[in-house]
């Protein structure tokens, strides 16, 4: 019988924090880092721990008492918005505090995981794969080409693993994603305006929850190894709009197709097409994507928990 591999888990309450607790395997033992919002899933075999992912000494404590063999670092500002218009508290979140974990990462030999994004391209020249050559429309994506370069530099033992756009249940108060956003707006009979022309694989939570879990029953193999992971189905906003409207027996009348034009000067530079090529994913760790249906099927038949409990 082997031991159990010990985890920290980054960002816990997030989108992708929330699927790995609720996808984890038996053999390993988890604690899950919270910041600011003290209320949490209740799960079985889950210990909470508080974590500021912006003081190196906080960080140090946190790594230095759980002794993790691996870090999944999900934790950022994910919000284009937020990040175009706060750069410096973008900076010391995704950058810094990537770099205060690295480092105590490294004082331990434990193996980081690192969440990076679709948002590292410029959607001029898809599909992208682990080579493509890196050009951010916006500040969130330079922040993430930073810390991916840091980390290769570091010294750090590590895999990182480019995520496309996700979707699936949020754990509130957090923001939404667009699936679960667009699923509460049509419900309650508010009207959507969709665009036709911004375009990319989405990729459901649950799928990456159980990539990075993967990842962990092969630390050899994925040393030092990048790779991008997506959806099945390349598709816009609108297109992704009507499918979901289809499973989830919302109005699709309620749904307005326009171009990006529509928004224009409201948000920041979003990228037209980062659709990801997974073949790598494919080929070295048996990665399936799956269809945007499939996916959301899932999230239909399989609700969040809803027993929660106050830290």
């Amino acid at each position: 019988m082997t031991d159990k591999k010990r985890v920290l888990i980054t960002g816990a309450t997030g989108l992708l924090g929330t699927s790995l607790l609720l996808t984890q395997p038996e053999n390993v033992e988890v604690y899950a880092a919270y910041h600011d919002y003290k209320q949490v899933l209740d799960l079985p075999g889950v210990n909470y721990i508080h974590l500021e992912i912006r003081d190196q000494d906080d960080v140090k404590r946190v790594v230095q008492e759980v002794k993790p063999q691996v870090i999944m670092h999900t934790a950022a500002h994910g919000r284009l918005d937020y990040c175009e218009a706060n750069q410096d508290d973008a900076y010391k979140t995704n950058f810094l505090g990537t770099k205060y974990l690295v480092e105590a990462a490294k004082q331990i030999g434990a193996r980081i995981i690192f969440c990076s994004t679709n948002a590292t391209f410029d959607g001029y020249n898809p599909l992208y794969n682990e080579e493509s050559p890196q050009e951010p429309a916006n500040y969130y994506g330079k922040t993430k080409v930073m810390a991916e370069k840091m980390i290769r530099e570091s010294g750090v033992d590590y895999t990182i693993v480019r995520l496309m756009t996700m979707y699936g249940w949020n754990f509130q108060p957090q923001r939404k994603n667009m699936v679960s956003m667009l699923i509460e707006k049509l419900g309650q009979g508010n009207s959507l305006f969709m665009t036709n022309d911004l375009w990319n694989n989405m990729l459901y939570s649950k799928e990456a929850a159980k990539f990075f879990w993967k990842i962990v029953t092969d630390l050899d193999k994925t040393a030092k190894q990048t790779f991008n992971i997506a959806g099945d189905k390349r598709a816009n906003r609108f297109e992704t709009t009507m499918d979901a409207c289809g499973v989830f027996g919302l109005d699709k009348s309620k749904v307005t197709e326009v171009d990006s034009d529509y928004f224009k000067g409201s948000e920041v530079p979003r990228a037209p097409d980062t659709c990801f090529d997974t073949s790598k994913a494919q080929r070295v760790m048996g990665f399936k994507p799956i269809t945007l249906k499939v996916g959301f099927e899932d999230m239909k038949q399989n609700p969040l928990p809803n027993k929660i409990i106050t830290l």
